[in-house]
């Protein structure tokens, strides 16, 4: 590419470190939008963390309340299952009389 009278050395740099700056400007503004991205999901993180904990928690409590209901209904069934023998057996006598 010829030199003309207005593309002396000097003006060649200064075109190319305007270039150049403008370059840094925009990679400038993608390393912002990055951390602004890695900030939020910190922060989106830090609330699944607190979510899940909480999910766990209920999950221990609803195992525990399962585990005595299942105890209670097997207290319950064998107490019915007593009660109908009694019963039965408390007929038997009675017919017997």
């Amino acid at each position: 590419m010829p030199l003309g009278i207005h593309d002396s050395p000097l003006m060649l740099q200064s075109l190319r470190l305007k270039k150049l700056t403008e370059r840094i400007l925009v990679l400038e503004a993608k390393l912002q939008s990055v951390n602004n991205e890695n900030a939020r999901l910190k922060v989106k993180h830090g609330d699944d963390s607190k979510l899940w904990t909480s999910l766990e928690s209920k999950l221990c409590l609803s195992k525990s309340l399962f585990d005595q209901l299942t105890e209670t209904l097997q207290r319950l069934a064998q107490q019915v299952e007593e009660g109908s023998s009694l019963h039965f057996s408390y007929y038997r006598v009675f017919l017997s009389e």
